[in-house]
Order: C-alpha cells, then sequence, then structure tokens
C-alpha cells in the first residue's frame, strides 16, 4: 500500500471518500475513548455503544466506497469470508445450547470487532494526506493511553485506593481488565513506532518502548509480557524467512530477557514479577494451577452432546468476557434482548 501512498493521485477525492474517513475515526474513538467518558458521568451504558456503531460503519464504506487496487479487495475479501464463518459458528452453537441471538451477536463482536475496523480502514481509498492523518490519529490516541497511565500513577495516584495497582488503565477506565488492555495497546504501539517511524531519533523511539513498558509495569500487567514473548517467538518461527534476520531478533531477545531477569532479582519495582518464581504454586495441586485451570476441569464435565466439544455450551454460557461479567454487568439491558446464562459460570467463579 506504501508504494501506492507514494504520491497522491490526480484525481480530485470524492465527497464520499471526505465523509468516510471522519466516520471511520469516529468510530474508532467509538471503542479507544469511550470509557473515558465515564469521567464526564456519561451513563455506563456508553461502553457498548460501539457494538452497534462499527458494524454499521462497516457496512457504510463498504457499500460507498470505489477502492480499486486489487490486493486491498482481496484482503478485504478474506477477512469478510472469516469474519461471516466465525458469526455462523456463533449463531449455530447458540442454536444447538438454546443461547439467546443477542449472545452470539455479541460474542461475535467482541472477538471480531477489531477485524471489522480493520475491514473498514482497508476500504478507504486512502491519498498519501489522508493516510498521514489517519495513522497521525491512531498514534496520538496510543499516546494519550501512555499518558494517562503516568498521570493516574504519579499525579492521582490511584494505585493506591481500592484495588491497588489495577487501577493503573490508560484510557480503558473502569473495566475490570483495563488494565491488561491498557499495557497491552501501549507495549504494541510502542513496537510498532519503533519498527516504523523511521524519521524521528531512535533516542525518542527507545524511550517509547521503556515507556511503554513501565506502563505495563505499573499496571501489574505481567501476563501481556508473557504473551507478547511467546507470540514473538512463534513469529521468529513461522515468518522470517532470512537465518540472519532471525538471529538478530533472537540476540536482541536473550539481551532483554537477560536485562529483565537482572531487574526481577536487583530492583524494588521488579518483585511482582517474582510471583512467577514461586515452583510451589505450579505443581499438580499448586495454587496458580488449581485456579487457572479450574474452567478446563469444570467446563468439560457439562459436555453431553457430541458437538459440545466443538462448539462449546454457547456463546456467553462460559467465562469469556461475556459470561464471565458482561452479561452480569449489562443484566438490566441485555436480559429483555433474550440473553441467557449457564450454570457452569457459577461453578467455575466458585
Amino acid at each position: 500500500m506504501r508504494d501506492r501512498l507514494t504520491h497522491p493521485p490526480l484525481e480530485k477525492p470524492s465527497k464520499t471518500y471526505l465523509q468516510l474517513t471522519p466516520l471511520v475515526l469516529i468510530a474508532f474513538s467509538s471503542v479507544f475513548f469511550s470509557r473515558v467518558l465515564t469521567l464526564f458521568k456519561v451513563p455506563g451504558v456508553v461502553n457498548l455503544v460501539h457494538l452497534g456503531f462499527i458494524p454499521l460503519v462497516v457496512i457504510i464504506t463498504l457499500t460507498k466506497s470505489r477502492v480499486k487496487d486489487r490486493r486491498q479487495i482481496r484482503i478485504i475479501k478474506r477477512l469478510a469470508i472469516a469474519c461471516s464463518l466465525f458469526l455462523w459458528i456463533n449463531v449455530l452453537s447458540a442454536f444447538l445450547n438454546d443461547a439467546g441471538l443477542i449472545n452470539a451477536a455479541l460474542n461475535f463482536l467482541f472477538f471480531g470487532e477489531h477485524f471489522l475496523m480493520i475491514m473498514a480502514i482497508i476500504a478507504l481509498p486512502l491519498t498519501l494526506e489522508k493516510f498521514c492523518l489517519l495513522r497521525a490519529f491512531i498514534v496520538g490516541s496510543s499516546f494519550i493511553n501512555i499518558l494517562f497511565a503516568y498521570a493516574q500513577q504519579y499525579i492521582f495516584q490511584l494505585h493506591t485506593q481500592v484495588g491497588l495497582e489495577d487501577n493503573i488503565k490508560g484510557v480503558f477506565i473502569g473495566g475490570g481488565a483495563g488494565h491488561v488492555i491498557g499495557a497491552s495497546v501501549a507495549l504494541i504501539f510502542s513496537i510498532y513506532y519503533f519498527t516504523d517511524a523511521k524519521k524521528i531519533p531512535i533516542w525518542f523511539r527507545a524511550a517509547v518502548v521503556l515507556a511503554a513498558f513501565w506502563h505495563m509495569n505499573m499496571a501489574d500487567a505481567k501476563q501481556v509480557l508473557l504473551a507478547m514473548a511467546m507470540a514473538g517467538c512463534a513469529l521468529i518461527i513461522l515468518k522470517f524467512k532470512s537465518f540472519v534476520e532471525a538471529i538478530k531478533f533472537l540476540g536482541g531477545g536473550t539481551m532483554f530477557g537477560y536485562a529483565f531477569w537482572w531487574c526481577t532479582q536487583n530492583l524494588e519495582a521488579f518483585d511482582a514479577f517474582n510471583t512467577w518464581m514461586r515452583p510451589e504454586i505450579y505443581g499438580p495441586d499448586g495454587e496458580a494451577t488449581l485456579l487457572k485451570a479450574a474452567a478446563l476441569r469444570v467446563i468439560p464435565a457439562h459436555y453431553t452432546d457430541v458437538w459440545h466439544p466443538w462448539l462449546g455450551l454457547g456463546p456467553g454460557h462460559t467465562v469469556g468476557r461475556l459470561g464471565g461479567w458482561m452479561l452480569r454487568e449489562y443484566e438490566s439491558l441485555l436480559r429483555p434482548l433474550g440473553s441467557t446464562e449457564h450454570p457452569v459460570v457459577a461453578e467455575v467463579w466458585g
């Protein structure tokens, strides 16, 4: 796409195009900044608005956009096929398990909404100017997320209040897993910024990576680092075709790992990571093993039909984001729409 964006087209952008770009940016903001609105006493239901707004924006973008680039069209088609398949799996699982259709719709959106958002962005017939605008908006939003975390830690000292370090959530305020989401967004953005913003001095890009890493440490979102390390290893194994390039990344990862290990053993600020290093919590009867594997023990006990190992107990009927807490948190809104729950949720959390 970058080759095509090197020179803006000679034709004047159409009115439809000028309307679509801000619409997509508003859709992005409806996800990224919705929880910030709760600071201004906006009702919590605003956090669900994006679930209806983004699919609408995707439909409008796909029908109004006039994309002609074959690569863009090919990517959009593949995303559309994958999302459609996942949607029908959710509907089929809901039908076979007597779950509400609202369960299927919400579960699909929780897992697939970001792919819909990507589809809308790809469908924009971007000029160089509009591409830079879109990129600047997303980069700026990511910086705001990191700045929010530092303000929460050092100005408002939210980590000293009820909830302790889990209160450092960036712009994802009020969410039960907001500290994990905020840290994930910060780290992923910092890696992208370090590798992509070639015109920015390397010391500044490195500072952004360190700031994002410290954001993760302040939020005590240790699982984010583990997940990214595993993803990085998988990326090296599956994607890199150059042995020299893979060695460079492995070398850099090894150096980072050693430096990180030294920090956990010598700096008080990294003490939280030592909770991973207690062998007694990992054995067959260890606290961590029993807690994290509870769902794997309890849920299969409720499998009674041949499709259960393949389609589960129904969307929202186990302990994911939907069944774990969303259905209860928004029960007054979702129950009239036909939402359903399953007793296995109480068994797992019990």
